[in-house]
């Protein structure tokens, strides 16, 4: 479509102002730390999804020499059974990405849910919720999670199940927090006006509206998801069947003082993994929380 305006009126009304993306992607982009942090992230991921193609090497092959530090042919060397570490380190990535993402994803979906109705038809149902997510949240959750998944047996379907399942009172805080506070809007009261339902109300209108921090909760999810799985493992509670970074350090715990390489890498991936994510999750905060943008203008 053409601008109509008059050159004098075009000109006038001065450049387009950005779209919200644009705007998202440019505040975004002024925290340094926040880029360095999402291609950290997006490096892992990368490296993850394509182990097929970096490797030649299978993650459970034998045959090269045991203890070898690292080279040319097994640049992060081989532990004790002679398999090459690099391709663990891919493919454990992958295991470690997807409990995180699922687990994260399983907590928020909770949380939000229980958030919503909690902060939106408050009374009785606010109390009933919130007294169970104050238990949850004071019972030390790695202490549970080791012993369900004790219980359960350590496969990788009931360990994202734990780890979800027990993640969500802090998204059902933040969830109940901002529901309080918009509800009492006045496109809330529209909505309500014209007939809308409390559900509709809760998912079409109120839900969108909430979504900033809630995504930023989501993504500092992820983290610790990765670091709950990690720490299962390396106590032993991981699925076997399945190469992660906590399992290699299970693994490794032997051989630290003569192949410290087995626990260097697959710490540093864990560690790098999450510093990327919080630094993530601070460019998100900043990026789409009017108030801190305002008070970083002024």
């Amino acid at each position: 479509m053409t601008d109509r305006r008059p050159p004098a009126a075009a000109a006038a009304a001065g450049p387009r102002r950005p779209g919200a993306i644009g705007l998202f992607l440019r505040k975004y982009g002024e925290n340094r730390s926040a880029v360095a942090g999402a291609m950290l992230v997006a490096g892992l991921v990368a490296l993850a999804v394509a182990a097929p193609l970096l490797t030649g090497h299978g993650p459970r092959q034998l045959g090269a020499v045991p203890l070898l530090p690292p080279g040319a042919e097994h640049p992060m060397g081989t532990d004790d059974l002679g398999r090459d570490i690099w391709a663990q380190f891919l493919y454990g990535g992958r295991t470690s990405l997807l409990v995180g993402l699922v687990a994260a994803a399983i907590s928020t979906a909770i949380g939000v849910f229980l958030g919503a109705v909690s902060g939106y038809f408050g009374g009785l149902v606010d109390d009933a919720i919130q007294r169970v997510t104050e238990m949850l949240s004071i019972v030390p959750r790695y202490f549970l999670a080791m012993v369900t998944v004790a219980i359960l047996g350590p496969t990788i379907l009931n360990v994202i199940v734990v780890i979800g399942v027990l993640s969500w009172p802090p998204a059902t805080k933040l969830a109940r927090a901002e529901f309080v506070t918009l509800k009492s809007r006045s496109f809330v009261d529209a909505a309500r006006m014209s007939g809308a339902g409390p559900w509709t109300i809760i998912f079409s209108e109120i839900l969108p509206n909430a979504l900033p921090p809630i995504v930023v909760q989501t993504i500092l999810a992820v983290s610790a998801a990765v670091l709950m799985e990690a720490t299962l493992s390396f106590l032993g509670l991981g699925d076997p069947n399945l190469i992660s970074w906590g399992l290699m350090l299970n693994k490794a715990q032997t051989f630290l003082t003569i192949a410290p390489w087995m626990a260097i890498f697959p710490g540093l991936g864990i560690s790098l993994f999450i510093l990327g994510l919080n630094l993530m999750g601070d460019g998100l905060n900043q990026a789409l929380n009017p108030r801190l943008r305002r008070e970083a203008k002024a």
